[in-house]
């Protein structure tokens, strides 16, 4: 109900519309399933690692940072990476699972690391969340242990006051980020894309796992469809945040530069808003 982007992304739950399913929940441990998107596909047909670490970035946090720290703080995401363990060979509809843990907990950093799999049980990548927690002053204080079940009381009332999240149904990812202005030249790649409250996370920012997916896209613009491109690696530092307000359009510029290793390739991407880095990933892949 709040943050569209995970909407689009199928991560509600089932009761609300969604592809979402949380198997089990314990201290510091979860597994949550979901349905895979159109839209998180490859032009093979696959689904991408850059949605897989979108979807965990959500599920990490909501199902994760969120019941299990001592504050229900969602904290904010400095890094995301993933590896995946092969061409995941799964499409849109299918359901996969994710399984991950708090590997450890602070007042300022948190890390949890995940897997995921398929439905028949092989392991499809390896998944990696740092956090960073600090909230300010109103999670500090309705936080608190001794009136936190006060405050989570009328925090779920007041999110079944709100009405479910309608997002479009997208075929592709060219229909959800779409960009402008591309100039490719040598292996250097520009482009300007406008992002709106479509690609917020549920306290209006750009969501973490669009700035990843954001990234593995124009790596991969204009390389050759292939159903042997492997992307094996995405490591993501989250470096600011960007507002996205409702109704408005953000332009943000991005830049690419290629690294050619044969038989690899990775990508140097940075997501910038007025001239400033909010990103920095490193995206690479091979041709198996």
């Amino acid at each position: 109900k709040k943050g569209k982007f995970s909407s689009m992304l199928g991560l509600q739950l089932e009761d609300d519309g969604g592809r979402m399913e949380i198997e089990n929940m314990e201290d510091g441990r979860a597994c949550v399933s979901v349905e895979v998107a159109p839209w998180c596909c490859g032009g093979d047909g696959r689904v991408s690692l850059a949605a897989l670490l979108a979807m965990f970035d959500e599920v990490s946090t909501f199902c994760g940072c969120v019941p299990w720290d001592g504050s229900s703080r969602p904290g904010v995401s400095l890094q995301l990476a993933g590896r995946s363990m092969g061409v995941a060979d799964v499409g849109a509809g299918e359901r996969i699972t994710f399984k991950y843990s708090m590997q450890k907990s602070g007042k300022t950093i948190s890390f949890l690391h995940g897997h995921v799999f398929n439905k028949q049980g092989d392991e499809l990548a390896y998944l990696r969340h740092v956090k960073f927690m600090p909230m300010g002053l109103m999670f500090d204080v309705f936080g608190r242990k001794s009136i936190r079940h006060h405050t989570l009381d009328y925090f779920e009332r007041y999110l079944e006051s709100l009405p479910i999240n309608a997002v479009p149904a997208h075929a592709s990812i060219d229909e959800v980020f779409k960009f402008s202005d591309i100039r490719h030249e040598a292996n250097e790649k520009t482009c300007q894309v406008s992002l709106s409250a479509e690609h917020a996370n549920p306290n209006g920012f750009l969501h973490g796992g669009a700035a990843v997916m954001l990234s593995a896209h124009l790596a991969l613009c204009g390389e050759p469809t292939s159903s042997k491109l492997h992307v094996y690696s995405i490591t993501s530092d989250l470096l600011s945040s960007i507002p996205l307000r409702e109704g408005v359009e953000t332009r943000v510029q991005m830049d690419s530069s290629l690294s050619p290793s044969s038989p690899d390739l990775t990508s140097h991407v940075r997501l910038l808003k007025s001239g400033k880095p909010t990103s920095y990933s490193l995206v690479s892949w091979r041709q198996v």
